[in-house]
């Protein structure tokens, strides 16, 4: 009996390599003519195969240049493992399915602006791709899955799940998704291309000492997961990408689930998970959890440190019963030279009882073998009077992360010390359960913590949660805050099936995250979108918010048009949704002519005489003072956003007015004013951590400061801190501390600072700012973000903006005078649209006499 199963099982893992359709005929002219034989083969073929619902033609794609729903998703791919005849697994090359008609869309534009370039992987429901992004000009993965989703309700919630659990893991070690949207009724998604070999990295039986790395890095980045309230539930070579720097990628969210993404989720048995890694409590069809996925590790560590999985032979109807009652072998007994801490690391992982298990990566991550239980900064805690308090600044030392504009250490060392006595036992058990509940983690030789998990600390801190907490929070400006307390509403709306309370949550969560404006938190609202069932029109069109808003925000401000129109949400008969649809118009920037900004206000005068006795909620001298900003109109601008900003009642919309105030005013070298309205909107801030109204306010300051010719010293922690909120946010301030270090001589410290700022993402969002950028970093040495000076010059011509005209040509005639000269009168025309009493005042970086100096030659 035991060689028979060991023939049906070399059968089996020779037919898997056949294509599907030749793999019968395969099976009946190798089984030596024993029906027995070829049917337990067909059998072990069956549970490995996909289910038959995946199983359809390709897509059949649009023409490219037709219009498609954009978004954010998911996945990337590489080779999986693939067993041998021999019964061991191969950890290098997946066996390859026909391609079939994958290979005949190779060539063709989804999502508008990904080329499939090449088949990567072909499974039963998905074909990956490798793509070119036309948009951001970089490699990425395209996810086409295989059969349309018209009519199967399931088989679209399980995508949004898929997509749900992406937008929520936008963490190290987890590939990142990049687009998501339909077309032709399947679904497409985009993720970062992640180029690396299935785990462990290498290929045969391996040494612990070349595998600690990647396992230590799987088993964080598992921590991390499963803090979020996320389980992979299918873990396995070829979903985990070993990076040539040695560190892992987890692919394939495609079963995940957990706490976060359903309260009631529980996989589905062993037709969920890939069966030769599947759990024990998967195989015997229980609920599986974090412990799952931990059974996995030991699995693949198991496989790579002794060439074999426990438990591979036999028929497939035996194999679940081994797997979920039968201990393995310990690995020691198949490994004899495995170290002995290693093995019994690995031994309890693979424990048949999840409850013998640790519950969670973070628990387990102490146990892996040459693990460092704490970073040196905190292990350093332990040598001071444990009885003496840590003085305040030692506890900031702890922490990385930004403090010009986030204030992270700051402020994370002001929730130790709340939540503790200060002394350093207390301080490091403080510091263990906030990485161990997903809040913090440990980095280097500290800890690192973002601005949610401190708004979270401070919220529990101070009771109960209720809508009420969520407006006060948001309207002081705490929109991280805000948002927690909304999830939390969200959340409860669910479980109860509460339709009409998870429109209202939503319609705020909206206005919250536009007032936030990063793209982290329009990732975090999507994340949540995509967990409605059953999702109203109104929730449909607020999606369409929350995407378009965050699409303006990664530069793509075509696909952010198509959405909003496809979304029609200025329709609604909400005017909360319709403000919501209009701020985001409003983001288009200077790449949408003046008309439609114009027609952008003569709508919103329209929707306000619509919705009667809702004037206060479209502040309409702010619309007013955005249109004449945009038409150059810069002290009218001023007085409308002062006008705006001492009629509202809420802090977080008079700090927004006043920060749009010091802009305009820096136009026209209102000094005093500017000042006067950057440092009101920072008082306001001094509680509210806003990160990006707080860049803006600093911003107009110093760029007050440049204009009145004082000498100060550039600072590279405020561009480092800017760049975290937006492409935008970090080259408009590397633009600023750049002209300071440049006019004091240190090149460069000015080059270091521009070069990162020099984006497609940049050239996207504002490309009259990224000719200016560019040009000066060409002018002190470096062709960054176009491919010729030719180029160069083109984007500093069609600059929109006079002034941001002049400056850029005049540093292209600074170091290339014939590349320029030849534009002398055009340059000069522009000049004329300037003051000509403000000529000689310092604008962004050069004057306009300075300018046309280096133009002409004079």
């Amino acid at each position: 009996m035991r060689a028979r199963a060991i023939t049906a099982f070399r059968l089996f893992c020779a037919a898997r390599r056949w294509p599907a359709a030749s793999r019968e005929a395969f099976v009946r002219k190798f089984a030596g003519g024993s029906p027995g034989l070829a049917a337990e083969v067909s059998a072990l073929l069956a549970s490995d195969a996909p289910a038959p619902d995946f199983l359809a033609p390709p897509l059949r794609l649009r023409p490219a240049g037709e219009t498609t729903s954009g978004g954010e998703a998911t996945e990337t791919a590489a080779p999986s493992a693939a067993a041998d005849a021999g019964g061991t697994h191969r950890r290098g090359r997946r066996r390859a399915r026909e391609p079939a008609d994958d290979e005949s869309l190779v060539g063709r534009r989804v999502l508008s602006r990904y080329r499939l370039d090449r088949v990567l992987d072909v499974g039963g429901a998905s074909t990956v791709y490798a793509a070119y992004d036309e948009v951001a000009r970089g490699p990425a993965a395209v996810k086409v899955l295989r059969r349309a989703l018209a009519g199967r309700g399931a088989r679209l919630e399980a995508v949004r799940r898929e997509v749900a659990c992406l937008r929520l893991l936008r963490l190290p070690g987890v590939v990142q998704l990049l687009d998501d949207g339909i077309e032709a009724d399947r679904y497409v998604l985009a993720m970062e291309l992640v180029t690396g070999l299935p785990f462990p990295g290498v290929e045969g039986v391996v040494p612990w000492r070349l595998i600690a790395l990647p396992t230590l890095s799987l088993v964080e980045s598992l921590a991390r997961v499963h803090a979020v309230g996320v389980v992979h539930g299918d873990l396995k070579p070829r979903n985990v990408l070993v990076r040539p720097d040695g560190l892992p990628v987890v692919l394939d969210l495609g079963i995940s689930g957990g706490p976060a993404i359903d309260r009631t989720w529980r996989a589905k048995g062993p037709a969920s998970a890939t069966p030769r890694w599947m759990s024990p409590e998967a195989a015997r069809g229980d609920a599986v959890g974090p412990a799952s996925d931990l059974h996995a590790v030991g699995l693949l560590v198991y496989e790579a440190l002794s060439g074999r999985l426990p438990h591979a032979e036999g028929a497939a109807a035996t194999f679940r019963a081994r797997r979920g009652t039968t201990r393995p072998p310990p690995l020691g007994s198949v490994a004899p030279t495995v170290e002995p801490e290693v093995a019994a690391w690995v031994d309890a992982l693979l424990d048949p009882d999840p409850a013998a298990r640790a519950q969670a990566a973070a628990a387990a991550l102490p146990s892996v073998p040459g693990h460092v239980a704490l970073p040196d900064r905190v292990l350093a805690l332990r040598a001071r009077d444990p009885a003496g308090a840590v003085p305040r600044p030692d506890v900031e030392a702890l922490f990385h992360g930004p403090r010009a504009i986030h204030h992270l250490p700051d402020d994370a060392a002001e929730a130790l010390l709340v939540r503790t006595d200060g002394t350093p036992g207390a301080i490091v058990a403080e510091l263990v359960s906030w990485v161990r509940a997903g809040l913090a983690r440990w980095e280097g030789d500290g800890v690192a913590v973002d601005r949610a998990a401190l708004e979270r600390l401070r919220l529990r801190l101070g009771g109960g949660l209720g809508t009420w907490v969520a407006e006060a929070e948001a309207d002081v400006g705490r929109s991280e805050a805000a948002l927690h307390v909304l999830d939390e509403g969200l959340r409860a709306a669910e479980r109860l099936g509460d339709a009409a309370l998870l429109e209202r949550l939503l319609v705020q969560a909206v206005g919250v995250a536009l007032d936030l404006a990063t793209v982290q938190g329009f990732d975090r609202l999507l994340y949540r979108f995509a967990l409605v069932r059953s999702p109203s029109p109104r929730v449909h069109r607020l999606e369409a918010i929350a995407r378009a808003a965050r699409l303006y925000a990664s530069g793509d401000g075509e696909a952010a048009e198509r959405c909003l129109d496809d979304a029609r949400a200025e329709d609604d008969d909400d005017p909360r949704v319709v403000r919501g649809a209009l701020q985001v118009r409003a983001r288009a920037g200077e790449r949408v002519p003046l008309s439609r900004h114009e027609a952008t206000l003569a709508r919103i005068e329209g929707v306000v005489a619509r919705f009667g006795g809702q004037e206060a909620l479209f502040e309409l001298d702010a619309w007013r003072g955005w249109l004449r900003y945009r038409q150059g109109r810069y002290a009218e601008a001023v007085e409308l956003y002062h006008r705006a900003a001492a009629s509202t009642t809420r802090p977080i919309r008079r700090i927004a007015h006043l920060c749009m105030a010091a802009g305009s005013g820096l136009e026209i070298h209102a000094l005093d004013g500017v000042e006067r309205d950057a440092r009101a909107a920072l008082e306001l801030l001094h509680t509210a951590r806003h990160p990006w109204y707080e860049s803006l306010a600093i911003r107009a300051l110093r760029a007050a400061a440049y204009r009145r010719e004082e000498a100060l010293d550039p600072r590279p922690e405020l561009v480092e801190g800017a760049a975290l909120l937006s492409a935008s946010a970090g080259a408009g301030t590397a633009l600023v501390e750049a002209a300071f270090a440049w006019r004091r001589g240190d090149v460069a410290t000015a080059r270091e600072l521009l070069a990162p700022a020099c984006t497609p993402a940049y050239a996207r969002w504002f490309p009259s700012a990224f000719a200016l950028t560019a040009s000066f970093l060409y002018a002190i040495g470096e062709l960054r973000g176009v491919g010729s000076e030719d180029e160069l010059l083109r984007s500093a011509l069609e600059a929109s903006y006079p002034g941001f005209c002049v400056q850029a040509c005049g540093f292209l005639a600074r170091r290339r005078p014939e590349l320029v000269r030849p534009h002398a009168a055009f340059v000069a025309a522009q000049a004329a649209r300037l003051p000509k009493e403000l000529e000689d005042r310092r604008r962004e970086v050069l004057s306009i006499a300075e300018s046309l100096a280096y133009v002409t030659g004079a």
